[in-house]
C-alpha cells in the first residue's frame, strides 16, 4: 500500500483491487477530506467488471477535464486498472495540495469546495497570490479562516482584475487600512463586488441621502438600492412619514437597510403600537430603536416597565446596559 510521506504526515490508502482512490487529510483542527466526496466519479471492481470501468472511468475524465482541467487528467477506457489508478492518483495528489492548503488556515474545504466548484480548477499558485496580496493589504492570517469561509468565491478572483479596483476603491473614499480590514471580515462579500456595477453606485446614493460611509456600515454596498434601499424608504412613508423624515431615520440609523420588513421591522413595529402603547412618530427621534432585538432587548425591558409601573423614553430603556438600566427603574419606582 503505497504512502505519501512528507512534513505533514499525510496518509494515503488505495483500495484494492479497484481503482478508487481515497485521500485524508488530518488538519491541525482534526478534519479530515474524503476525496470520494470531492472528486464524485470512482470506479469500481476490477479488469474484470470491463462494462462498469468503462462508464467510470468516462464520468471521471469528464469531471476531470470540466472541472480541473489543470491536471490534464486523459484517461481512457482503454486504460488498463494499474494506468487508470495512476491518473486517478495524480488528480487526487493536484486536488490533495489545495484542500491541504485551505484546511491549513482553519478554512472549511469542503464547504469551499461545495460553495465554490471553481477551486477545482484554480491553480494552488492562483490560489497563494489572492491570499499574498490580501496579506499585503492588511488583512491577518488568523482572518482568513472567517473570510474564506463566508466567502469561497475569494479564492479563484483574479488579484488585478478583481482585487485590485476593490482596495483602490476603499483607499478613493478615504477608508483606511484598518477599518478596511474591519469592513471585509464583516462583510467579504465586499471583494466580489463590482466596483463599476455595484459599489460605486450604491456609494453614490448612499451619499446623495447624507449617509457617511465608515467600516461600520461599509456593508451596506453590496445591497441592492433598488430591492433593499427604496423599498425601506417606502415601508417608512407607510408608516405615516414623508420621504424627507424616512431619509432622516436612514441616515441616523443606516442598518434599518439591512433588516427585513417582514421578519424585523414590522414585528417591532406591531410591538411598539399594539403592546407598548406608543406612537409610531417616537421613532422620528429615534430610529435606532429597530436595530434592538425584539425577544431579547426591547421585550424583557418593557416587561420590567410594566411591573414596576415606569415609563421611560425609548433611548433611556433601550440604551442603558442592564445594571444602569434596573436602577434607573427602581430608583422611578420608588
Amino acid at each position: 500500500m503505497p504512502q505519501l510521506n512528507s512534513p505533514t504526515r499525510v496518509p494515503l490508502s488505495i483500495s484494492a483491487p479497484g481503482i478508487s482512490p481515497i485521500l485524508k487529510i488530518t488538519s491541525p483542527f482534526h478534519r479530515k477530506s474524503n476525496f470520494n466526496t470531492l472528486i464524485k466519479a470512482q470506479t469500481k471492481g476490477s479488469e474484470h467488471s470491463d462494462q462498469k470501468s468503462k462508464y467510470s472511468i468516462q464520468s471521471l475524465r469528464k469531471n476531470a477535464n470540466s472541472r480541473d482541467g489543470a491536471d490534464n487528467f486523459t484517461a481512457t477506457r482503454s486504460l488498463d486498472p494499474t494506468a487508470r489508478s495512476s491518473q486517478l492518483l495524480s488528480l487526487s495528489f493536484n486536488l490533495r495540495e489545495k484542500v491541504l492548503y485551505l484546511e491549513l488556515m482553519g478554512v472549511d474545504s469542503t464547504k469551499a469546495l461545495r460553495d465554490n466548484p471553481s477551486v477545482l480548477r484554480a491553480s494552488l499558485s492562483s490560489i497563494k497570490d489572492v491570499v499574498g496580496y490580501l496579506k499585503q493589504m492588511g488583512i491577518l492570517y488568523k482572518d482568513f479562516r472567517k473570510i474564506l469561509g463566508m466567502c469561497p468565491q475569494i479564492l479563484t478572483l483574479n488579484v488585478n482584475k478583481d482585487l485590485v479596483p476593490v482596495f483602490s476603491f476603499f483607499f478613493e473614499v478615504k477608508i483606511s487600512r484598518k477599518d478596511i480590514r474591519k469592513s471585509i471580515c464583516r462583510c467579504p462579500k465586499l471583494l466580489i463586488c463590482s466596483v463599476s456595477e455595484q459599489l460605486r453606485p450604491t456609494l453614490y446614493y448612499l451619499k446623495k441621502l447624507g449617509c457617511v460611509i465608515d467600516c461600520s456600515n461599509t456593508v451596506l454596498l453590496v445591497s441592492s438600492v433598488e430591492k433593499s434601499f427604496v423599498p425601506k424608504l417606502e415601508y417608512l412613508q407607510s408608516l405615516g412619514f414623508s420621504y424627507k423624515e424616512a431619509v432622516e431615520m436612514v441616515v441616523r440609523a443606516p442598518n434599518i437597510f439591512r433588516a427585513s420588513v417582514e421578519n424585523n421591522l414590522q414585528p417591532k413595529i406591531d410591538f411598539l403600537t399594539n403592546e407598548m402603547g406608543r406612537k409610531v412618530k417616537e421613532l422620528l427621534d429615534f430610529p435606532q430603536y429597530f436595530g434592538f432585538s425584539l425577544e431579547k432587548r426591547i421585550k424583557p425591558r418593557h416587561m420590567l416597565l410594566v411591573k414596576y409601573s415606569v415609563y421611560l423614553t425609548l433611548p433611556d430603556m433601550l440604551l442603558k446596559n442592564d445594571k444602569e438600566f434596573l436602577k434607573r427603574v427602581k430608583q422611578l419606582a420608588g
